[in-house]
């Protein structure tokens, strides 16, 4: 594992708990037995998926999980921004939900990104 502090170690723990919390969100979206997203019941489950699979790598940030985790950070600030853009526009304020999901996969990248750089330079 990458050189690590107790602050990066509490972050990755706090966002694997997202990632848990997002996976089974997305599973009472596909059974639909929640109704707050209108998403497409495919597209849950390929997210009960992605966010299930997360927790662990969090947990464990193998080097190479920068890569993936900063395509699907870029993707979800596309899928989450357009939200938050479109709940702006109606009227309903802040989607905080969104802008935890943003923020929380940008600060990981860059932390993993870092840790990255940080072990190389140890190694070399």
């Amino acid at each position: 594992m990458p050189p690590a502090t107790a602050a990066r170690t509490w972050w990755f723990r706090l966002v694997a708990v997202g990632a848990a919390a997002a996976a089974l969100h997305h599973l009472l979206a596909a059974l639909h037995v929640a109704t707050v997203d209108d998403g497409p019941t495919w597209r849950h489950f390929l997210f009960v998926g992605i966010d299930a699979a997360l927790v662990p790598l969090l947990l464990r940030r193998p080097r190479w999980l920068v890569w993936p985790l900063a395509l699907l950070a870029g993707q979800q600030v596309v899928s989450h921004g357009r939200r938050a853009v479109a709940w702006w526009q109606a009227g309903r304020g802040l989607d905080l939900v969104s802008i935890i999901v943003i923020v929380g996969l940008v600060v990981s990248v860059w932390l993993l990104a870092t840790e990255r750089d940080a072990s190389s330079s140890a190694s070399s």
